[in-house]
């Protein structure tokens, strides 16, 4: 019973990372007919392309990890992992706030 859960969610894991990788491809085909047309690229455009490739990225490794571990290991990996993923989202927007504030000339409580 296990094995069929494990399964389905490794399966489950691994469509949502190919709809990702998709995503981005989609991105990159844009991104090269706007290098071919002589056209500027937009930030965000990348930055949607490098978010799209990184969910990918972490949804591979999270199906391969549904894959290849054992169901009870399997739990307290993923929590483990987005834990880990939530850290990292924090301390980017802790650090775009200190970067916006510095750059109004503004003092708060995350200023160093």
């Amino acid at each position: 019973m296990l094995h069929t859960v494990q399964l389905f969610l490794s399966i489950g894991l691994l469509v949502t990372a190919i709809f990702f990788s998709l995503l981005a491809a989609s991105g990159l085909f844009g991104l090269y007919l706007r290098f071919i047309d002589r056209l500027s690229t937009d930030k965000a455009d990348i930055l949607t392309l490098l978010r799209n490739l990184r969910n990918a990225l972490a949804l591979y490794l999270a199906a391969y990890l549904a894959y290849l571990l054992p169901f009870p290991m399997l739990l307290p990996a993923l929590v483990f992992l987005v834990i880990a993923w939530q850290l990292l989202r924090i301390r980017q927007l802790l650090a775009s706030i200190r970067r916006n504030d510095a750059a109004r000339g503004k003092r708060t409580l995350l200023s160093d």
